[in-house]
C-alpha cells in the first residue's frame, strides 16, 4: 500500500469546486482539512471556504459544518482585518440563514466569536479600532432590519455594557466588540443548542479570552482552561463540570482544564452521565478526540450508539473514534455508516477514512524501519 499524501492545492480546488465529478464525503473532508496546510496564502484558504459556503454545492450538514469550523479557525489565524471581515461576513450569513441546519449555524456562531477574538494586535490604531466597531455596527443594523425589531437584552451583554470604561484595556476591548456581542445575543438562549453556543460566545467575548491555551492543543476554543490548575484540582473541576446548576461558561472552563490535565476518564464519565446540554456533551466528545485516548473509547461508542442523542453529539463522538482508531472503533463505526441521521452516517465514513489514512502511515513507517 503506498503511503498517504495530502492532496495538492490544485486537487483541493478541483474537489471543493466539484469540477468534473461529484466527490464523496470522504474526499470532501480530506480536501477541507488540506486547506490549512496547502493553501498558498491565508487569503486563498479563506476564499475557497467562503465559496464552498456561498455556492452550496453540497447539502451535507457535515460538510457545511466543517467548512464553518475551518473558516472560523483560519479567520482566527490571520491578523489581516480585511480577511477577518470576509470570514466573519460569510459565517454571519450562515448564522442568520434560518434554512441552514441548526448544527451548521451553531458552528458558524463559534467561528464568528473566534475570528475577532484572536490575533488582533493589542496596539491597533484608533482608525482600525473605529473601523472594526463601524463594521460590527453596520452588520448589527442589517440584522435588526432583517428581523424587524429588537430582542431582549442578554444578561451577559448587559453585564458587559456596564464595563464600557475606555480608560481601561478591557473597556476598549468591550467597546470595540459591543455590536458583535449584540449580534450574537440576538440568537442567545439557554433553551436550544444554537442559543447556548451564542450565549457562550458572548460570555467569552465579555471575558476577553483572546488567547490560545498555553498547552499542547492549538485549537481556538470557546473557553480557556485554568492555567494554574494541577492534578490535585481534577476532582474539583470534575464536580464543577458535572454540576448542571453551575454557570455554563464555568463548566466549559472546567472541561478545558480537565483536558489540559489529561483527565480523560473524568471527561468520559461526564459524557456518559450528563443530561443537561448536548452542546456541552458535543464539546466533551471533541476534546476526547483531541486527546486520542483509548480510555475514552467505550464512552464515545456508547454516545454514538445512543440514537436518542442529539446528532451533533453522535457526530462528534464518531469523529473522535476516528482519531483514536483501532479495530474496536472501526467495527462500531462501520455499524453506523448507514445511520438514519445523515450527519452521523457521514461522520462514520469520514472517521473510517481517517483511521485508514493513519494506518497507512504506520505501515509505511514499519516498512522503512524494517527495510
Amino acid at each position: 500500500m503506498p503511503p498517504p499524501v495530502l492532496p495538492t492545492w490544485e486537487e483541493i480546488l478541483r474537489t471543493l469546486k466539484f469540477e468534473d465529478y461529484t466527490p464523496s464525503i470522504q474526499q470532501l473532508y480530506r480536501a477541507m482539512f488540506g486547506v490549512r496546510q496547502q493553501a498558498p496564502s491565508q487569503a486563498d484558504g479563506i476564499t475557497v471556504l467562503i465559496e464552498c459556503l456561498s455556492a452550496k454545492r453540497s447539502d451535507s450538514v457535515l460538510f457545511r459544518h466543517e467548512c464553518c469550523y475551518l473558516l472560523g479557525q483560519l479567520g482566527a489565524d490571520t491578523n489581516d482585518l480585511k480577511l477577518k471581515q470576509r470570514a466573519f461576513e460569510s459565517l454571519l450569513g450562515v448564522l442568520t440563514d434560518l434554512e441552514e441546519h441548526e448544527v451548521t449555524r451553531h458552528e458558524a456562531a463559534e467561528g464568528i466569536a473566534a475570528v475577532f477574538n484572536f490575533n488582533l494586535s493589542e496596539n491597533l490604531s484608533e482608525e482600525d479600532l473605529a473601523g472594526i466597531k463601524a463594521f460590527f455596527d453596520e452588520k448589527h443594523e442589517e440584522i435588526v432590519a432583517k428581523q424587524n425589531g429588537s430582542c431582549a437584552t442578554n444578561t451577559v451583554l448587559k453585564e458587559a455594557e456596564d464595563q464600557l470604561d475606555e480608560s481601561k484595556p478591557l473597556g476598549v476591548f468591550l467597546t470595540r466588540n459591543q455590536s458583535l456581542m449584540q449580534i450574537l445575543s440576538r440568537f442567545s438562549t439557554m433553551e436550544t443548542a444554537l442559543g447556548q453556543t451564542c450565549w457562550l460566545a458572548v460570555e467569552g467575548l465579555k471575558r476577553e479570552t483572546a488567547k490560545v491555551c498555553a498547552c499542547q492543543y492549538v485549537s481556538y476554543d470557546p473557553a480557556i482552561g485554568d492555567p494554574t490548575a494541577t492534578e490535585d484540582d481534577i476532582p474539583r473541576y470534575y464536580d464543577m463540570l458535572m454540576d448542571a446548576s453551575f454557570p455554563f461558561y464555568q463548566r466549559y472552563v472546567a472541561m478545558f482544564t480537565l483536558r489540559n490535565l489529561a483527565a480523560e476518564a473524568k471527561l468520559a464519565a461526564v459524557l456518559d452521565e450528563d443530561t443537561s446540554s448536548p452542546v456541552l456533551r458535543h464539546e466533551i466528545s471533541f476534546v476526547l478526540g483531541q486527546m486520542e485516548s483509548e480510555t475514552a473509547r467505550d464512552a464515545l461508542i456508547r454516545s454514538l450508539e445512543k440514537t436518542t442523542e442529539h446528532p451533533m453529539v453522535r457526530h462528534e463522538s464518531a469523529i473522535a473514534l476516528g482519531s483514536i482508531g483501532g479495530e474496536v472503533s472501526k467495527m462500531k463505526l462501520q455499524q453506523f455508516t448507514s445511520d438514519s441521521e445523515q450527519m452521523v452516517a457521514d461522520s462514520c465514513l469520514v472517521a473510517l477514512d481517517t483511521i485508514a489514512y493513519w494506518e497507512a502511515w504506520e505501515a509505511e513507517e514499519a516498512r522503512i524501519k524494517n527495510s
